[in-house]
């Protein structure tokens, strides 16, 4: 029996699929090695610039904001990828999920934005009180990074990965010279500057998403 559903798979469908869908490992595989260097480029910068003890303050600040939100998003994200996949109102779906998500985001994050280092200081320790500060920095970088990821799967669904990777590598160039032009300022405005470009940037990723799907839908 599974020999026969085996030998009733259509040849040209399958080479259909093939085609229509070439452009994914093409175009993810180097977006997704991109995107982890993007992820812990100022880790990686701020070892070369600042003091050790600076580069810690960072990453636990963002480590530890970081992993709820990281555990709502691949939720989001799932659910997202199968209901545009299926739905007939994928920009109606684009847009509410993106404002959710976004508000979400918001809200999670507003008692880091207002009191970062009394609750850094509180649950880490007084040691930590500037990492507190440092994640009431980032964390519009965190929101934008959660509301856009977690609907970036559309690029995907419209098969323009393409578009998805040539944001990325622009987003890392860019980034890297933010970096190079800031190294001699403090961290905290290196920090802001990051978080503002950042920012800016996935917001500007979320409306090409948009305006994807509309132009799709003409």
């Amino acid at each position: 029996e599974e020999i026969q559903s085996f030998k009733s798979i259509n040849k040209s469908v399958i080479k259909k699929e093939l085609i229509e869908n070439r452009n994914f490992p093409f175009f993810s595989m180097p977006m997704g090695f991109l995107n982890a260097i993007s992820m812990n480029l100022l880790i990686y910068v701020l070892n070369i610039f600042y003091t050790p003890t600076f580069v810690g303050l960072y990453a636990k600040a963002n480590r530890v904001i970081r992993l709820p939100i990281s555990l709502l998003s691949a939720s989001f994200t799932s659910v997202f990828y199968q209901k545009l996949s299926t739905t007939e109102r994928k920009i109606w779906l684009y847009k509410i999920s993106y404002l959710t998500i976004f508000f979400i985001g918001v809200i999670l994050m507003l008692p880091i934005i207002f009191w970062g280092e009394e609750i850094f200081g509180f649950v880490l320790g007084h040691q930590w009180i500037k990492a507190g500060y440092i994640a009431k920095i980032i964390a519009p970088l965190i929101i934008f990074n959660f509301a856009t990821s977690s609907v970036s799967n559309v690029f995907s669904v419209t098969k323009t990965n393409h578009i998805l990777l040539a944001w990325q590598i622009f987003y890392l160039t860019a980034a890297l010279l933010i970096i190079y032009i800031l190294k001699s300022s403090s961290i905290y405005t290196l920090l802001f500057y990051f978080a503002l470009y950042g920012s800016f940037m996935y917001f500007i990723l979320a409306v090409m998403g948009y305006y994807i799907l509309k132009k799709r839908r003409k």
